[in-house]
């Protein structure tokens, strides 16, 4: 039996298609082009520092590209951040240091500030951006453990509240205070020397307005970094039967 010989027209389909992906691979192969505007390294972790302390950072800023690159502004995600540059114009392969502080104020745990570098080419009007950050670990003056209670809408509940020593090796806690209906707290007496402190947290549903919500409470210590600590209170719905996933 004969083979059915194919029309010209279905080789060179096939020979389109091959050159098609071939010509697609290199081009996929290419290597990126590098930066405009580099920095010799995005982020950079100050390590654990305590309230109210400064992270800073310097980031170093080169352009490489042949044009000259003008750097229009800097602009923070929070005003505890502030950023200064020598110079705002950098000519082919130039650097400069961008300088950066990030005040951690009252933060707790893992804590980052970003900083977005906008720039543009000579003789372009086009904006591109640059994104740097600076994370540290902030660890609190006064340790408190848990920062959240979860209370059920319809059952009454008694939690505590623990507060131990962080960077502050002996505070004094002032008062307790909780800022919605349906809940109140108090300090418990020290059992022993211990600078651990205790609060309970008491729910009575009676008073609590509505099925679900949020209230908090207020830790007033002598810590100057957060003399008023809060602590979340969440109101949650029971689950009816009907509502429970079976699988």
């Amino acid at each position: 039996m004969m083979a059915q010989k194919l029309p010209s027209s279905v080789y060179l389909a096939g020979a389109c298609t091959l050159f098609v992906a071939a010509l697609s691979s290199a081009f996929l192969a290419q290597p990126a082009p590098p930066a405009v505007l580099s920095v010799d390294n995005p982020i950079v972790h100050a390590g654990t520092l305590g309230q109210g302390d400064v992270a800073k950072a310097s980031f170093l800023l080169t352009n490489h590209c042949p044009k000259v690159v003008f750097i229009r502004r800097v602009e923070n995600s929070c005003t505890c951040t502030t950023t200064m540059l020598t110079k705002t114009k950098l000519r082919p392969h130039e650097s400069v240091l961008l300088h950066a502080s990030f005040n951690l104020g009252n933060s707790r745990g893992p804590v980052q500030t970003k900083c977005a570098v906008l720039y543009f080419q000579e003789d372009s009007n086009r904006l591109q951006s640059l994104e740097l950050r600076i994370a540290a670990t902030c660890e609190p003056d006064i340790r408190i453990k848990p920062t959240e209670l979860t209370f059920h809408a319809e059952e009454p509940s008694v939690q505590e509240v623990r507060l131990s020593a962080g960077r502050k090796e002996l505070f004094e806690l002032l008062s307790v205070y909780c800022d919605r209906a349906g809940f109140s707290a108090d300090i418990l007496p020290q059992a022993d020397a211990s600078v651990e402190r205790r609060v309970r947290v008491v729910f009575d549903p009676a008073k609590w307005s509505g099925i679900r919500g949020t209230a908090h409470l207020t830790l007033t210590t002598d810590s100057l970094a957060e003399p008023n600590a809060r602590v979340t209170l969440m109101v949650v719905r029971p689950v009816e039967p009907a509502e429970m996933t079976v699988n």
